[in-house]
């Protein structure tokens, strides 16, 4: 019976051998900047070693995923490797970073911005904080943001009226049982919604450490944001809900900041919804908060380029919907002033003792209440670039790109015209089937 077993158990110390004895080869193999097919539960993906952690009884490898974004990188172990390394001609494409403070010095001299930006890239590659808990929410972060060292690698958890943080569940508890101060954010409010949606504008100049935490866990979710603390440039508007277990206490859904007195004019610096609350609107819902509140002070603002990805996706659908729009109020305007005209035209020909030709009176068929959003438009065959900026506080570049994008531009002669009938633009707003949120004008308290 002994000499049977002892093949199999050969044969398993033959296989565990040969395991180990791969492991070993892979963990030899695997270094920082070499680039391995790496298994997920979608399929295999190409991705580069950024990180080597290796302890006594395992190691694990930070990975960024060449053909994903930054912020799906993470931890994984040997076993989710692959074959061998694989070579890789170039990398992804390095996204251009922007600030969230003022101008930076180091645009001067451009050898030194480089050398400064590749320490930035080198020291940002790993995410330092794996977790934030908001409440109720526990949020995997995507970036690395700069706390300080004795948060790293701690799961951090954030009080919603102050956006203090600590790094266990007893010391927020104990915060909030302190705390007896305001359940919503410093400063004042700019936006009271139907649906409790508030707007809250927070200077950095007088609230320097909440808005300071604010861009410090923004920054666990943006990519392409080069962090300072000199907050003090910048107005906050910080927007909320009316969510808590008590009345009057406001969650924060999100953020947009901005230079007041931006020398190219930009409406809009930075813009985040958290990730708990995204899929709700609330990022084109801040947009159009922006552009309203441009609006307000008699200006036309764009925002800060260049756009992050889900930036792109929020503006590109605000800007199409708002565009199509107002287009549509001002087909409705031309056939008011149609039918008018043909009325004026009718009550000649009767004052002249001639009989009238019958007109087709032309209705409005839109269902939107295109009247109240855009009540000063022109009709549409008086309709100017310059008039669709003022109605939408938008600049012209960012229509033309969107009328482009529309392919609602045509060339004759030398000219550039809006080429739009009022069926086409009915299309395509039918075709939107998630149109964007839009703040109710009439609740900003400015």
């Amino acid at each position: 019976d002994q000499s049977a077993e002892r093949p199999t158990f050969e044969m398993k110390t033959r296989k565990s051998s040969l395991l180990s004895q791969q492991a070993s080869q892979s963990s030899s193999e695997v270094t920082v900047g070499s680039v391995h097919v790496v298994k997920r539960p979608e399929g295999p993906f190409p991705a580069e070693v950024l990180e080597v952690e290796k302890t006594k009884d395992s190691t694990r490898c930070y990975v960024h995923y060449l053909s994903l974004d930054r912020r799906m990188d993470e931890w994984v172990s040997l076993e989710q490797f692959e074959g061998k390394k694989v070579e890789s001609s170039s990398g992804p494409p390095k996204k251009k970073s922007r600030r969230i403070g003022p101008s930076s010095r180091y645009a001067e001299d451009p050898s030194l911005a480089e050398r400064f930006e590749a320490a930035r890239e080198a020291m940002t590659r790993v995410k330092n904080v794996p977790s934030i808990v908001f409440r109720r929410w526990e949020v995997e972060t995507w970036y690395w943001s700069p706390f300080p060292d004795e948060y790293h690698g701690s799961k951090l958890y954030v009080c919603d009226f102050t956006l203090r943080y600590a790094t266990s569940r007893a010391a927020m508890k104990a915060h909030l049982a302190r705390y007896d101060g305001p359940t919503h954010p410093p400063g004042k409010r700019v936006y009271k919604g139907s649906d409790g949606i508030s707007l809250w504008e927070v200077k950095g100049a007088e609230e320097h450490l909440y808005c300071q935490n604010l861009c410090l866990i923004a920054k666990l979710f943006l990519d392409h944001k080069t962090l300072y603390y000199d907050v003090e440039p910048f107005l906050f508007y910080v927007l909320t809900k009316e969510e808590g277990t008590k009345k009057n206490e406001h969650v924060v859904l999100g953020y947009f900041s901005k230079e007041p007195n931006s020398p190219d004019e930009y409406n809009l610096s930075c813009i985040l919804t958290f990730p708990q609350y995204q899929r709700n609107g609330y990022g084109t819902l801040l947009i159009s908060l922006s552009y309203e509140i441009s609006k307000r002070e008699d200006k036309r603002g764009s925002p800060e380029k260049p756009l992050s990805d889900l930036g792109k996706l929020s503006y590109r659908s605000f800007w199409t919907f708002t565009v199509l729009a107002a287009l549509r109020a001002a087909c409705d305007a031309q056939d008011t002033l149609d039918h008018q005209r043909q009325r004026e035209n009718a009550n000649a020909l009767l004052s002249s003792d001639k009989k009238p030709t019958r007109t087709k009176k032309t209705q409005a068929s839109s269902s939107l209440d295109l009247a109240s959003i855009f009540p000063s438009i022109p009709a549409i065959s008086r309709l100017t670039l310059e008039d669709l900026g003022r109605a939408l506080g938008m600049k012209n570049d960012d229509i033309c790109s969107t009328l482009h994008h529309l392919k609602l531009l045509r060339q004759w002669k030398g000219q550039v015209f809006i080429c739009a009938r009022k069926d086409d633009i009915d299309a395509q707003l039918k075709a939107i089937r998630r149109p964007p949120r839009l703040c109710q004008p009439e609740n900003i308290l400015i």
